[in-house]
Parts: C-alpha cells; sequence; structure tokens
C-alpha cells in the first residue's frame, strides 16, 4: 500500500497528493521483499508516458553515489574512500534499469515508480546484505530519484519497526513480506546520515540532500562498480567508451595527458600518487574497467 504521508505539499514545480481512495499499485517485478512497481498519486502531471532506453538509465544510476558521515565507522573503517559510494552495485542496476524503462513506457502522468532493491556490499564491515528504497518519475526531462532508505539491514529495519515476529530474533519470509521500506517522502526529508552527491548533469531538487534531477538530454557514460571483481556490465558502455577500448594507443595516451596534468598540480609524483590518479579517472567514469585493469598492472609492475 502506498504509504499515505508520503505526499501533501506545493513544491515549485509539482502539486503532488496521495490519496488512500484513489490509489493503486500495480507491480512488475518481485523477488522476496525486492520489488519494482508503480503507484498513483493525484496531480502528478508527470512527463509519463516516457520512452527511455534501459541502457540509458543503467548508465545514470551508476553514477549515483551518496557522501556519507564519516562518523560512520561500520563504513569508514573498511572503506579507504569513505567520501563515497555508489548506491546501486551492478546486479541491482541491471534489475532496475529494465523494470524502470518498461514501467515509464506504460505509466501515466500521475503514476511514480517504486522500488526496493537489496545486494551483497563488500564495501560494510563483513559484507553483507543490505537494501535500498525509493522512488523514480520523469519531469520536465529530467529522471527524478528520491531514495527513502539507503543500504539498511532489512530484517533489522523490520525489526525496530515494533512489528510483531514469531521468533524472537528473526522475521520470518512471511512477515517480512508484507512490510515496504520508506520510498521517499515529497514533505518531509527524514534524518540519515548520507547525502546524495551530485555529478555532471544532475542537480539537487528543492535544496534536499535525497532528491535529485538527471537531465536526460544528456549522454553519460557507464561507471562500473568500485569493486571492479564484482561484475563487468560492458553492455552499457558508452559509444565514447567503445571506442576507447577499441583504440588502446589513443587511450593510453588520454591517460598519460591526464596523469601529467595532475603531476602538474602536485609535483609528488610517485606511485601511491599515480595510483589515486587512476582510481579516480575510473571512479568517475573517464576510463572503462579494462583499461582501468591494464593501467594498474603496468605501474604495479614498476614497484
Amino acid at each position: 500500500m502506498p504509504n499515505k504521508s508520503i505526499i501533501k505539499r506545493v513544491l515549485p514545480v509539482l502539486f503532488l497528493t496521495l490519496s488512500a481512495t484513489h490509489s493503486h499499485s500495480d507491480s512488475l517485478w518481485q523477488k522476496g521483499s525486492d520489488y519494482v512497481d508503480t503507484a498513483q498519486v493525484t496531480n502528478g502531471n508527470f512527463d509519463h508516458p516516457y520512452n527511455v532506453h534501459s541502457k540509458k538509465v543503467a548508465q545514470i544510476l551508476s553514477h549515483v553515489v551518496i557522501q556519507k558521515d564519516n562518523q560512520d565507522t561500520f563504513f569508514s573503517i573498511t572503506n579507504s574512500d569513505s567520501s563515497s559510494l555508489q548506491v546501486f552495485t551492478a546486479k541491482e542496476i541491471d534489475a532496475l534499469a529494465h523494470a524502470v524503462s518498461e514501467l515509464l513506457s506504460s505509466a501515466t502522468e500521475n503514476d511514480i515508480i517504486r522500488f526496493t532493491i537489496s545486494d551483497q556490499r563488500s564495501a560494510y564491515l563483513g559484507g553483507k546484505k543490505l537494501s535500498t528504497s525509493g522512488s523514480i518519475f520523469i519531469k520536465n526531462n529530467q529522471l527524478n530519484l528520491l531514495l527513502g532508505e539507503v543500504h539498511v539491514d532489512f530484517q533489522r529495519k523490520y525489526l525496530r519497526s515494533g512489528s510483531s515476529v514469531s521468533n524472537s530474533r528473526f522475521a520470518s519470509n512471511a512477515e517480512l513480506s508484507k512490510f515496504k521500506l520508506s520510498t521517499g517522502s515529497f514533505t518531509d526529508e527524514g534524518e540519515h546520515k548520507w547525502a546524495l552527491g551530485i555529478f555532471p548533469g544532475a542537480k539537487a531538487i528543492n535544496t534536499r540532500s535525497d532528491w535529485i534531477g538527471i537531465d536526460l538530454n544528456k549522454n553519460y557514460d557507464f561507471v562500473e562498480a568500485q569493486k571492479p571483481k564484482e561484475h563487468s556490465s560492458a553492455k552499457y558502455y558508452s559509444e565514447n567508451q567503445k571506442q576507447q577500448l577499441a583504440q588502446p594507443e589513443k587511450l593510453e595516451a588520454r591517460i598519460r595527458k591526464l596523469e601529467e596534468a595532475q603531476v602538474t598540480e602536485s609535483p609528488a609524483s610517485t606511485i601511491e600518487s599515480r595510483l589515486s590518479t587512476l582510481r579516480d579517472l575510473y571512479k568517475n567514469g573517464v576510463i572503462p574497467e579494462e583499461a582501468y585493469r591494464q593501467k594498474l598492472d603496468q605501474i604495479l609492475s614498476e614497484i
């Protein structure tokens, strides 16, 4: 059921009210507690239906990161770059991209897409399955992403909600199937220890840290997961990335030029600084995974 408290506010570009009487939910995909569906809101006036290829949705989602609170020791002590973390894994992107593309093509102007998705995340202590939830819709030719929860333990979230359990320690699958994470609120940002990062083509909506709009007129490269061993998603590479892979000499020259530019700003041309530069180029989607690994091997061989 839709969250009755989700909407009731006049926004600069939207007026949305969620009514239990006039709302409905249509599920496209569900697996355990994970799902992607649509819910109807009143006076949404979204740009739906909207045709956007799943490849572009995947490319956009690969850029979505959160800036974490450094006090979050569960995150910071296990990640050398604790300033940011990709929100979605390659597996999650794969599932979401196809479902979102399909639902947008048939959505009405008052339909909003909601989701909860989960996967194993090695960036956290011990590696664990964590869930992310939110809403997606198109407005003013922007893909709006509003997040409710990011990387939470679904079982623990259920127990802390005060919901009844048949077992004192764990909720059953049947009990969990009736529990829904917040998919974001248009009225209240809520408390959280993260903020969505802004990347070229994206901007914060209403100065919120949980809501961004991404320009659909721009082209985006696909950013591989920060843990390259997880999954390779070459099928989502942009034409620019494919051309770079097809012309390794030109790509190598470009990497050298970017490295030299970094060295000019910081004279300490050490192995460590070169590795750091290479990592930043890869994380920002400037170079694809294959080129990243080749260059990484080359630098490490000099040690």
